[in-house]
């Protein structure tokens, strides 16, 4: 008597579309019942009434997501492990997965617990020897191809879309609403265009302004939303205003009137923001979603970039060399990120303090007295410093040397024009190591090319190469190609940021006369702001402070104090 053989099925469709077309998905169930019973002869025995006969996974990528994050085939195999059923069938081979790496190995994991694997198309495809084993390494291979071949063509399709200005789908970005277009698809669906609504603009205007003039994170602007009750009622859903939800906002191109595509990127399970270097842009500004000028919105992305690279300890150079962002406008001390001690070099710390008194009346009062302290003295350490300096003090001096300042750079274009030439330089020679490497990228992929052609020979066994040395082959140059792709990368931030510091000049340049008149009015936040663009650094020693300032002007500072700014200070208490 033929051996009975427990039968369990898998199911899965890849996309939400595909689980609201119930067609799909009860067509593949069929097909897959109808190939079981014709197997009914050979002993296959499958219980249709038991709900642990079919496996099933909904909306869930074969390719993007790993064999080991996948729930159901970890199922599958637990339940093969204990003995609980003999064949499993699906529809095709890539219902179990589409990674060559990974797939391959998990049916031989299966069999190993005594399981075999059948597809409709291709009846067993559990390999018995090498030869089976190896073409089903190639079955996943080209299925691993087939999935790259098919995303690329849905990332061309929509990199094309949004050059052109379409609208890609999705939610509508805070500020927009989605409305009927009067256009219809190739396959005859209404299709939606984005709306502003001016309610919102002003609050998307409000957002950057807090971001560019006060130098706030978006922390701190979600927090400001939050305790205005309007500000509060227009935040998205009702609810109340996020800080992830802010960061989105000023992070968006939508609002200078620009479609963009390629933001993020799927890694396994969850997504990856991208440099905005691997952005697409629509090429054209659509005025109807246009919000504020690409100026304006770039001012928003240098602040958060510069504060980002003073949080992140990697890119501390980065920060030396362009930095001017504060990384905090939240406090009461504009000179918390310029400021430090000349003796030790550390950075002066908030050491305010309160004075408490009651008057004659009985009344208990108090009053801030803000003071900058040194941490190394204030730890008790070692150190002939100041230790502490009041912050009316200091503020009189740096500010009075700022304005000054000011005055110099305002009749001296000469600096800027210096500045440029010498960034400019350097920016061109980048340039020309990245066309290089682009050069090297390339002839990598031709090689590359090249090399499969040989694959079919290889598989013949009419070269003298194995198939895992041709896999080897094939790993060495990609990861040749990834090692350049990442130095192009590196080097194209470079760039940006060279060519970046030299339009931050020329602002900074065009600015002044707008500083000078508002600097004497300008709150805290504001204040160190513009402190932190033209200071690097303020150092203070018991009798005098020192600033070093962003631009090298020392040709002009004879004309001001007769060399390098060193003023005189008033000291706290030591």
């Amino acid at each position: 008597m033929q051996d009975m053989l427990r039968v369990r099925i898998l199911l899965r469709v890849s996309s939400t579309g595909q689980l609201d077309a119930d067609g799909d998905l009860g067509t593949q169930r069929a097909i897959v019942l109808n190939y079981v019973k014709q197997m009914a002869g050979n002993g296959w025995v499958y219980d249709e009434a038991d709900p642990a006969s079919e496996y099933y996974e909904g909306a869930n990528s074969g390719y993007k997501n790993p064999v080991e994050k996948r729930e159901v085939l970890q199922q599958i195999k637990r339940d093969a492990k204990k003995k609980q059923f003999d064949i499993l069938v699906c529809y095709k081979d890539d219902r179990i997965g589409r990674k060559s790496d990974e797939v391959p190995m998990y049916i031989k994991e299966l069999a190993k617990y005594g399981v075999e694997v059948y597809t409709v198309k291709d009846g067993c495809i559990t390999p018995h020897n090498r030869t089976e084993a190896l073409m089903n390494s190639i079955r996943y291979w080209h299925a691993e191809g087939s999935s790259e071949d098919t995303g690329q063509r849905v990332r061309d399709t929509a990199i094309e879309n949004v050059k052109k200005g379409r609208n890609m789908g999705g939610k509508a970005p805070y500020g927009y609403t989605l409305e009927f277009s009067g256009e219809l698809s190739k396959h005859q669906r209404a299709l939606k265009k984005k709306v502003k609504v001016p309610e919102r603009v002003k609050i998307v205007l409000k957002i950057y302004d807090l971001a560019i003039t006060k130098g706030y994170g978006a922390f701190k602007i979600a927090k400001i939303l939050n305790e205005d009750e309007y500000y509060r009622s227009m935040a998205p859903n009702g609810e109340h205003w996020r800080t992830g939800t802010v960061g989105d906002i000023l992070k968006n191109p939508i609002y200078t009137g620009y479609e963009a595509y390629n933001r993020r990127t799927h890694t396994g399970e969850s997504l990856t923001r991208l440099s905005r270097e691997e952005w697409v842009l629509s090429e054209v500004c659509n005025e109807e979603l246009k919000i504020m000028e690409v100026e304006y919105w770039e001012k928003a992305q240098v602040i958060r970039e510069k504060r980002k690279s003073v949080i992140d300890a990697r890119v501390e150079v980065h920060r030396e060399r362009d930095g001017y962002v504060p990384q905090s406008t939240s406090g009461s001390l504009p000179l918390i990120d310029v400021a430090c001690c000349a003796c030790c070099g550390r950075k002066l710390t908030n050491g305010s303090k309160y004075n408490y008194w009651t008057t004659k009346d009985g009344e208990h009062r108090k009053s801030l007295v803000r003071y900058y302290r040194c941490q190394t003295k204030h730890a008790a350490t070692p150190c002939e410093g100041i230790g502490n300096v009041r912050a009316d003090d200091l503020e009189e001096v740096v500010y009075g040397f700022v304005k000054e300042y000011l005055g110099v750079l305002e009749d001296n274009s000469m600096v800027l024009e210096k500045v440029k030439a010498t960034r400019n330089l350097e920016r061109e020679n980048d340039k020309r190591r990245l066309k290089n490497l682009q050069k090297k990228v390339k002839d990598i992929e031709e090689d590359t090319k090249t090399l499969q052609e040989f694959l079919p020979k290889v598989l013949r066994g009419e070269m003298p190469l194995s198939i895992e040395m041709f896999q080897e082959q094939l790993n060495g140059m990609e990861v040749k190609r990834k090692a350049v792709l990442e130095e192009m990368h590196t080097l194209s931030v470079k760039i940006a940021n060279t060519k970046e510091a030299e339009l931050q000049t020329e602002q900074l340049l065009c600015q002044l006369p707008t500083w000078k008149d508002v600097f004497d009015k300008a709150d805290y936040a504001t204040k160190q702001m513009l402190v932190n663009r033209l200071i690097e650094k303020v150092e203070v020693s018991r009798d005098s402070v020192k600033v070093c300032v962003r631009i090298n002007l020392e040709e002009f500072f004879s004309r001001m104090s007769g060399g390098f700014p060193t003023i005189p200070c008033k000291p706290g208490s030591a």
